[in-house]
C-alpha cells in the first residue's frame, strides 16, 4: 500500500544516521543541478510511519531513470583485487548508487531524500531485505509535487521471534568513517550481522581498519565485524570470523600470496584464530580447491562450520558427505560479495545484494555478537534467500540430538514454511538423500506433519524450494535449507558406507598430492605433520566404514 502526498513546502532531512548534518537539500540541488526542467521532490519510505532505509529503482516513461545528484557512489569493478569502496559526492544527500554491469542499485540510507526529478510518468520499485513485500508504484510528476511518501508492508518480523540474519562473507574495504554508511546498507537489505573479511591477492585487499570490539560497528540490531578469508592454493579457502587481530599468512601459494610455500598448515592458522576467540570454517563448501584439507581438519575437530549456501544455490556436496560420515558440522551462508554480483547477467531484485544467501540464527534475548556466534557453532541455523522454515524432529530443533529409546525406530517430522510468495515443494533429507517430497499449491503458510521409520542413525533436514523462478527483474528461485537434527538409533553414530568410501578415496588422492614434489615446504617437518594428520583422518574414516558395514 502506498500514499502519494503533494505539498508546497520542502522538508529538511536530518542525516544523523549517516553521520551528516541537517541541510537544505532543495537549495543544494538547485545550485548543483543545471537541468532547467528538473525540480526537487522529497521521497520518504516509511514503515509504521517512520522513515526506514530501502533499495529502490526508478523508471521514467518506461526507461531506466538515474539520479545525478547523489551522496555516494559504490562502483563495483570486479578485478578480483577487492578495492571496491564507497566514494563521497554530496554527502548531504543520503542516497548511495551501487553500480555493476550497467545496473544501478539506489540505497536511500535513512529512508528520506530530496532528489532532482523531471516531468513524466514514473514507476518505482522498492525493496527492503527479505522480510518486506516489494512495493511497486506508478505516479506522474509535472513540477507541482513536492513530496512522495511510500508505506512498506512487512510480511514477517523474524527478529521479533528471536531470529537474526547474517552473511559470513562480505569483501569491502572499511574505514571507521564508513561504518554508518555501511550499516545503512545492511539495514536497507535487512541484514543483522555482516562479516567484512580482509583477504589478500598479492597485496592486502578489502582492508579493515581494526579488529575485535574496538572495530565493531553497530546501530540497533545491525552489526559489522571484521574477519578474514585465508586463501590457500593448497588446502582451500578458510573463513575466520570474530577475530581480534589478523592471522598471517593471509594467503598461501603464488595464486594469491607472495611465496610458493605450503606451510604453515591450516590447523596452525585455525589454532591462532580460535585462541583469540574466533570461529573458523571452510568457504565454498570444502574450500573450493581440488585438494582441500577440509576432511582432515574436520576429522581433527579444527573447524566450526562449512559455508554451503552461496551464489543462489546449495553447494553442499562435501557437507552432505561429512554429515553422512558421522561428523556434526553446521552449515552457514555467505554471499562472497561483491563477486556474487557477477553470478547474474541481471541482478534479481527480489534478493538483496547484501546477504542474498543468508543464515538466520536463533538467539535468546537481545542480539549480541558473541551469543550470535555461539549459536552459529551450535548449528540452530536456517539457510535461505527469503522463505522462513521452522523444523523439528521429535520436538528437537536443528543442531541438536534426538536419542531414540531402545527398540524405537519411528520419528515425527514437523515443519512450518512461510513466505509471501508460495513455495511449491519441500524435500525431507535423510543422510543426504531426499526420502520424501511434499507438494504445496498456493499457501503462503504451509504446515508439514509426517512420521518416518529409521533403520539406523541419521541426520535429518528439510530443503524447501520453488519450482518457478518468477519473471522479469524479480526472477529468482527461492529456497531454504535447515541445518540437521541428529537422530541416534541404538546409540550408534551416523555412518553411510557410500559417503565414507567416497571420502576415503578422495583423501587418499589428497595424501598422494601432499606427499608429492608439487608442494614445497620451508620445513620438511610440516609435510610430515600434514601426512600424519591425513593418515589419522583416513584411519578414522576406515574404522567408521568397517563399523557401518557390519
Amino acid at each position: 500500500m502506498h500514499k502519494i502526498i503533494a505539498q508546497l513546502l520542502f522538508a529538511f532531512c536530518l542525516l544523523a544516521a549517516c553521520g551528516g548534518e541537517a541541510v537544505d537539500q532543495a537549495t543544494e540541488l538547485q545550485d548543483a543541478n543545471p537541468d532547467p526542467d528538473s525540480f526537487p521532490v522529497e521521497f520518504s519510505f516509511l514503515y509504521k510511519g517512520e522513515p526506514t532505509p530501502v533499495r529502490a529503482y526508478f523508471q521514467l516513461n518506461g526507461q531506466t531513470f538515474l539520479i545525478d545528484s547523489l551522496g555516494w557512489r559504490l562502483p563495483i569493478v570486479m578485478d578480483y583485487h577487492y578495492h571496491d569502496r564507497a566514494f563521497p559526492l554530496k554527502t548531504s544527500i543520503p542516497v548511495l548508487d551501487m553500480s555493476h554491469n550497467g545496473e544501478h542499485h539506489l540505497y536511500f540510507l535513512n529512508g528520506r531524500a530530496t532528489l532532482p526529478m523531471l516531468p513524466g510518468k514514473y514507476r518505482i520499485s522498492i525493496y527492503k531485505g527479505v522480510e518486506f513485500i516489494p512495493l511497486h508504484a506508478e505516479f506522474e510528476l509535472n513540477g507541482g509535487e513536492r513530496e512522495m511518501v511510500f508505506e512498506l508492508e512487512r510480511w514477517i518480523d523474524l527478529a521479533g521471534e528471536g531470529w537474526f540474519s547474517g552473511d559470513d562473507h562480505i569483501h569491502l574495504s572499511r574505514e571507521r568513517t564508513d561504518d554508518q554508511l555501511y550499516l545503512s546498507l545492511l539495514e536497507a537489505d535487512g541484514l543483522s550481522v555482516g562479516h567484512f573479511l580482509q583477504l589478500q591477492r598479492r597485496e592486502q585487499a578489502a582492508v579493515q581498519y581494526g579488529w575485535g570490539d574496538s572495530a565493531q560497528a553497530r546501530r540497533g540490531d545491525h552489526i559489522i565485524r571484521s574477519g578474514e578469508e585465508q586463501r590457500s592454493h593448497f588446502y582451500g579457502h578458510n573463513l575466520m570470523l570474530g577475530l581480534n587481530s589478523l592471522v598471517r599468512p593471509v594467503s598461501q601459494g603464488l595464486t594469491y600470496g607472495l611465496t610458493a610455500f605450503a606451510d604453515p598448515l591450516s590447523e596452525e592458522l585455525f589454532d591462532k584464530a580460535r585462541a583469540q576467540g574466533g570461529t573458523v570454517g571452510y568457504a565454498h563448501d570444502d574450500g573450493g580447491v581440488e585438494y582441500s584439507a577440509a576432511m582432515i581438519d574436520l576429522a581433527h575437530g579444527d573447524i566450526d562450520f562449512l559455508e554451503v549456501f552461496q551464489f543462489g544455490m546449495m553447494r553442499a556436496t562435501f557437507w552432505y558427505n561429512a554429515l553422512s560420515c558421522g561428523f556434526r558440522i553446521p552449515g552457514t551462508a555467505g554471499s562472497d560479495f561483491p563477486y556474487s554480483l557477477a553470478r547474474y547477467d541481471r541482478w534479481p531484485r527480489l534478493i538483496p545484494p547484501f546477504g542474498p544467501d543468508r543464515m538466520y540464527v536463533r538467539v535468546k534475548g537481545p542480539l549480541k555478537f558473541d551469543s550470535w556466534m555461539e549459536q552459529v557453532r551450535q548449528g540452530n541455523i536456517l539457510l535461505t534467500n527469503g522463505p522462513f522454515v521452522e523444523f523439528n524432529v521429535g520436538g528437537v530443533e536443528p543442531g541438536s540430538e534426538l536419542k531414540l529409546s531402545a527398540g524405537q525406530r519411528s520419528i515425527t517430522i514437523r515443519a512450518t514454511v512461510r513466505h509471501w510468495r508460495p513455495l511449491n515443494q519441500a524435500k525431507l533429507i535423510v543422510n543426504g538423500r531426499a526420502v520424501r517430497t511434499y507438494a504445496n499449491d498456493s499457501a503462503t503458510l504451509w504446515s508439514i506433519a509426517d512420521s518416518l521409520s529409521l533403520e539406523s542413525s541419521a541426520w535429518v533436514a528439510l530443503h524447501v524450494l520453488s519450482d518457478s523462478t518468477g519473471s522479469g527483474d524479480e526472477g529468482v528461485e527461492l529456497e531454504a535449507h535447515t541445518n540437521p537434527v541428529y537422530v541416534l538409533v541404538d546409540e550408534m553414530p551416523v555412518g553411510e558406507p557410500e559417503a565414507l568410501q567416497d571420502e576415503i578415496e578422495k583423501l587418499e588422492k589428497m595424501r598422494a598430492y601432499y606427499a608429492s614434489d608439487e608442494l614445497v615446504f620451508r620445513f620438511e617437518s610440516a609435510r610430515l605433520r600434514l601426512l600424519e594428520r591425513a593418515d589419522l583422518a583416513l584411519d578414522m574414516l576406515r574404522e567408521r566404514l568397517e563399523s557401518a558395514e557390519n
